[in-house]
């Protein structure tokens, strides 16, 4: 019997062959890894410090400065410690003004000609009209008589006016001194009259025949309440009552604003230095009133 070659040998061979490749070709495949590095961080360095501030306009003393200053006058007042210099850069101060203009609407009518107001007596007064009831208010000023002036006041208006009178201890004969020098011998005209939501204003001209340039203009306000018109105090407070100037159609109001040492400078501002701030500065508000 004729024996066969042996090839097991040279199977294993070539398997053994084969992995090996296998392997090299793997690792050839694998990229090669580096060691991980830590990055260098660079040494910390402090922010530079800011530059000192340096006001536009120097810090004047106020204990050289003898000048009194008002609100006209900011934009020259020296800085003191109760108004320090800007913390930054500034610009020149500028004074400036700020304006605030309130428009009150109504109508209006002249009377042609002015009316004279008649002297009536109280029993002759009446209060069915607004005229009619001025026409009694001057009258009762003009004879004197402080019962029938009070009645031309309406309610709320009278009750506060006799309190006032009580408290202050005036009286009846007060008042006649008071109107004997105001009223007495006078010749009253009705001008105008402003109608508005809430109220009427008549005007009246005052003529002093002893004194022809004292001529005055009287403003009254009228309401009516149960068909009778009287005069009010109830709007004192109206911004048109306020500002109202029978002479003119527009009222400008300058106010000069007196400082306040609760709200003028830090709270630890004490002594000499509020002191001398307040010896700088008008103590006293006002009001300057121009008529157009």
């Amino acid at each position: 019997m004729k024996k066969l070659p042996v090839i097991r040998p040279l199977q294993s061979l070539i398997l053994l062959s084969l992995i090996a490749a296998s392997g090299i070709l793997a690792h050839a495949q694998t990229p090669a890894q580096t060691p991980t590095q830590t990055p260098v961080q660079p040494p910390a360095t402090k922010p530079p410090a800011p530059a000192a501030a340096k006001p536009l306009v120097p810090d004047g003393p106020l204990a050289s400065d003898n000048k009194h200053y008002t609100s006209k006058d900011l934009s020259v007042r020296p800085y003191s410690p109760a108004i320090p210099a800007p913390l930054y850069p500034s610009s020149q101060r500028k004074q400036s003004q700020f304006t605030v203009q309130y428009v009150f609407n109504y109508a209006t009518s002249n009377y042609t000609p002015p009316v004279p107001l008649a002297l009536v007596s109280r029993a002759a007064a009446r209060h069915d009209s607004p005229e009619a009831a001025l026409t009694a208010y001057y009258s009762a000023m003009r004879s004197g008589d402080y019962e029938a002036w009070l009645q031309c006041w309406d309610e709320p208006s009278r009750k506060a006016l006799e309190a006032t009178t009580k408290q202050q201890k005036n009286g009846a004969e007060y008042w006649r001194a008071l109107w004997r020098t105001a009223f007495a011998n006078k010749r009253y005209f009705l001008i105008d009259r402003l109608e508005t939501v809430n109220y009427i204003i008549l005007d009246t001209r005052i003529e002093d025949p002893a004194k022809p340039a004292a001529t005055q203009t009287d403003s009254e306000v009228l309401v009516i309440n149960s068909g009778k018109w009287t005069l009010t105090n109830a709007f004192s407070n109206d911004g048109l009552i306020m500002n109202y100037d029978g002479t003119a159609n527009k009222v400008v109001k300058e106010y000069e604003i007196a400082p306040t040492k609760e709200l003028t400078g830090p709270a630890a501002l004490t002594g000499e230095a509020q002191k001398e701030f307040f010896a700088r500065h008008t103590t006293v508000a006002s009001v300057t009133k121009t008529a157009e």
